[in-house]
């Protein structure tokens, strides 16, 4: 059983909503300076820690406070003097006291009162958690640069950092950490290479800025992303398929010397699974490549392979085509109609993309302007309307 106010029972009372932020701050930080509330779990802050992993969102935070427990710094700082700088890296200066609720976060660090604090590379791993808990990723990779700004630089004991510990939460995770707080951890050493999965998200960046400056800090790091030939494969493909701009797909193609080459098979597979945007993507790739805005992609085997398939395998593939939510021969504009993106189905339509094409042969051939087909008109192109899910949107 948890004692009453200690990491654990904190975490656990805020996951449930029992406590505010400010309340659960509190709590925290009662444990620290010359008269710092102490717990019988409190003695091995580093396995109370891991026990937090399992308290969600609160719990990194609480792990974050426990093993500050470590630092000589715990028992000499001032829980008044702390607390201003942790609410503002959350973002809510208000909160602050009144004589620092107009400074921002670079300068409450350069504050005097907090230089103590500052310098230590576990509170600063708690002031990072805070930010990237509150979402405050600029605030977070701030933090990190005056960390390896410090001379020497601060770096977390490896057994205590929170983004290296074996079992946390936020060890390698991209969906709670963000790829622009990744950058500045790698940057910063306090990661460690990136994962596979690391670096597919950073592909798949919408943003190209963001997946750019990820792929700076590990070939900062001397990590080689180019070494590994699935990397040289599929990472510029997941740009084009995901960045908004063709920025990230051409810094891929130098980083891994691979050749820019876009297909009109590509200019048609980068509006799957995008359900709005893509558009300069798409300027660029019918602009500078030249590609057909009228292509028709095949998306299953030609009939003379399929021919060839075993009677199981054919009926499987049939079965697949059948049920396929577009037919397996589309162009670019079936595609952008089918995920719904009304950005790109207005875009091609501007291009010259024919939206009475017939999808060509198939179990389900039919045209955009049949009935029942994604997209009906109204008698003129620019009072088309787009059909998805049940759901009209008007593309005038």
């Amino acid at each position: 059983m948890s004692a009453i106010g200690c990491f654990l029972d904190t975490a656990d009372e805020a996951t449930r909503g029992k406590i505010t932020r400010d309340e659960f701050l509190g709590c925290c930080l009662q444990h620290f300076g010359p008269d710092g509330v102490m717990h019988e779990e409190d003695t091995d802050p580093v396995a109370i820690a891991q026990k937090c992993f399992a308290k969600g969102r609160w719990g990194w935070l609480a792990a974050a406070f426990a093993l500050c427990l470590t630092d000589p710094v715990a028992k000499s700082i001032k829980v008044e003097d702390i607390m201003p700088i942790f609410l503002a890296v959350a973002g809510d200066l208000s909160s602050a006291p009144q004589d620092s609720c107009t400074l921002t976060t670079q300068e409450m660090v350069n504050q005097p009162r907090f230089a103590r604090m500052v310098q230590s590379a576990l509170f600063l791993q708690a002031l990072v958690v805070m930010a990237i808990f509150c979402q405050q990723c600029a605030t977070a990779v701030t933090l990190l640069k005056e960390g390896s700004a410090a001379t020497p630089p601060l770096l977390p004991p490896r057994d205590r950092n929170l983004f290296l510990m074996k079992g946390s939460p936020l060890s390698n995770n991209t969906e709670k950490v963000s790829l622009v707080v990744w950058a500045g951890l790698i940057r910063s050493k306090w990661a460690g290479p990136p994962s596979r999965a690391m670096v597919t998200a950073a592909a798949s960046s919408k943003d190209a800025e963001t997946g750019i400056a990820f792929f700076e800090a590990a070939q900062a790091a001397k990590t080689d992303v180019a070494t590994d030939a699935t990397n040289r494969l599929t990472l510029p493909a997941l740009a084009l398929k995901k960045s908004e701009s063709p920025a990230l797909f051409q810094y891929l193609c130098d980083m891994l010397s691979v050749p820019a080459t876009v297909t009109n098979d590509m200019f048609v597979l980068a509006l799957e699974d995008r359900a709005s945007g893509g558009v300069e993507m798409l300027r660029w790739m019918l602009d500078e490549k030249k590609l057909d805005v009228n292509y028709v992609q095949d998306f299953g085997y030609p009939e003379a392979e399929a021919a060839k398939m075993p009677s199981r395998d054919r009926a499987e593939w049939e079965m697949s085509l059948s049920n396929c939510e577009y037919e397996r021969r589309a162009t670019a504009l079936h595609v952008a109609a089918m995920y719904g993106n009304v950005e790109a189905v207005r875009f091609l339509l501007s291009r010259g993309a024919s939206a009475d094409m017939l999808t060509g042969p198939g179990p389900r051939h039919r045209s955009l302007l049949g009935e029942g087909g994604i997209l009906r008109s109204s008698g003129c192109s620019n009072s088309m309307s787009l059909h998805y899910d049940g759901n009209k949107k008007d593309l005038r």
